[in-house]
């Protein structure tokens, strides 16, 4: 069963004062809750949470909204005004696995930590209990500037980073197998990252519009999708991993590329793969190029 905890806003303000810690109030057996049966006759509980963790040698009271499915929570929202967050490992003693934002438009999301006013957090750990960061974890955080990934770390959904317009850096963990469609887009300053070996998809337009310079793909992969790099104009390096079977639509479109070296094993490039690489001179390799109906014609040279 699917359950909503949130803190109340009475204790939220105390909090933000400097009031009296609440603890003692929250031992387990005696969280302040109210229960009210809806339409169907189900039972919601709403809850109150007190988390204090330490981040770099100091205590921080933090405050979440949380929702919990078979046992484990997963964190949608931070209320509280620290900038620098560490996310806890455990919420009323289940798991946290999750971080994830709420859709608000087709294309945008309600972060999890960058709605107003609560979008200027510059800095969040994770525990190693977190597996997935979720569809818009942390759209639109422009003020985040530093993201501690654990090893327990599987995917990156959705745009999870996207619009993240001030980080500059982040260190994928070995454990990472998915990154998902734009989950990087619009890092305008994201120079470098290091794909882990392991990683076997890469969403469309993952890094689309990012600052990248330089990537190397890693034999994992077999496949870059539509536009996954596409308008990255600062990436003038790429290394492509011998196991790559195609290349998507549009997927280095409008790049800095100057040259690229397409392994044997490509059998297809999406047409305006690299549409609007005005400085690309040099294409090493041979390539099956797709028919704008999505078929192939004969192998031939670039």
């Amino acid at each position: 069963m699917r359950s909503s905890i949130r803190f109340t806003p009475g204790l939220l303000s105390r909090l933000d004062r400097g009031g009296p810690n609440p603890k003692s109030t929250l031992e387990a057996g005696s969280l302040p809750s109210a229960r009210r049966a809806n339409k169907h006759g189900l039972e919601v509980l709403a809850a109150t949470i007190w988390a204090s963790v330490a981040l770099s040698g100091y205590a921080q009271s933090q405050l979440f909204t949380c929702t919990t499915n078979n046992g484990t929570i997963t964190i949608t929202g931070y209320l509280g005004t620290n900038v620098v967050v560490a996310i806890p490992a455990t919420i009323n003693g289940l798991p946290v696995t999750s971080i994830e934002g709420t859709r608000s438009f087709p294309n945008a999301y309600n972060s999890a930590f960058g709605t107003f006013p609560y979008n200027n957090v510059t800095s969040v750990a994770l525990p190693n209990s977190v597996t997935n960061i979720g569809d818009g974890a942390f759209y639109d955080c422009q003020s985040l500037t530093n993201v501690a990934l654990p090893n327990s770390l599987t995917s990156i959904s959705e745009a999870a980073f996207s619009l993240c317009g001030s980080l500059p850096r982040i260190e994928l963990p070995s454990s990472l197998v998915s990154i998902g469609a734009g989950a990087f887009s619009l890092c305008s300053k994201l120079e470098n990252i290091a794909i882990p070996e392991g990683v076997t998809n890469l969403g469309a337009g993952a890094f689309d519009a990012s600052g990248l310079a330089t990537v190397t793909i890693p034999s994992s992969v077999t496949r870059i999708n539509e536009g996954t790099f596409a308008n990255c104009s600062s990436l003038s390096s790429v290394t492509l991993p011998q196991s790559l079977v195609s290349l998507g639509v549009a997927s280095f479109m409008s790049c800095g590329l100057t040259n690229i070296t397409l392994p044997p094993g490509v059998v297809s490039v999406g047409i305006q793969a690299f549409l609007g690489c005005r400085g690309l001179t040099n294409i090493i390799g041979v390539l099956y190029v797709q028919r704008s109906d999505g078929s192939n014609p004969a192998r031939q040279p670039p």
